[in-house]
C-alpha cells in the first residue's frame, strides 16, 4: 500500500519514560477503519486486534505503553498466548508492534 502518515515520525516521545498512544499507531498503520480490538479489558498492557493490511486480514498485538509502561504481566502473557493460538486456528498472519521495557514479575503480576 502506498501510504504515509506524518504522525508516525513524532508519536514516540524522546523521553523514554513517557508513553504514547499505541491505538493511534494501529489506526495509522492498518487500513482505515479496519482495526477491531479484542478483549480490551483483560490484560490491558497488551492490545490485541484484528485488522486489514493492504486489504489482507491480519492478527495484531502491541504493547500499550500507557499501561504498566508497556510491561507484560501475567494477564497480558496469557492474553497473547491465547490470541496467537486463535490466529493460528484461522491461519492469520500475526503483526507485532513491540515497545516492551520488560516483564512485570512478582505476586502482583
Amino acid at each position: 500500500a502506498e501510504r504515509r502518515e506524518a504522525g508516525l515520525d513524532t508519536v514516540v516521545p524522546n523521553d523514554r519514560r513517557k508513553g504514547f498512544d499505541m491505538r493511534a499507531v494501529l489506526e495509522w498503520v492498518f487500513d482505515a477503519g479496519s482495526v477491531f480490538e479484542l478483549r480490551a479489558g483483560y490484560g490491558p498492557a497488551l492490545i490485541t486486534a484484528l485488522a486489514r493490511l493492504d486489504g489482507y486480514p491480519v492478527a495484531v498485538f502491541a504493547n500499550d505503553p500507557t499501561v504498566l509502561g508497556g510491561s507484560m504481566d501475567a494477564a497480558a502473557a496469557q492474553k497473547v498466548q491465547k490470541f496467537i493460538e486463535f490466529a493460528a486456528t484461522f491461519h492469520l498472519p500475526v503483526v507485532t508492534l513491540v515497545d516492551e521495557p520488560g516483564f512485570w514479575i512478582g505476586p502482583q503480576a
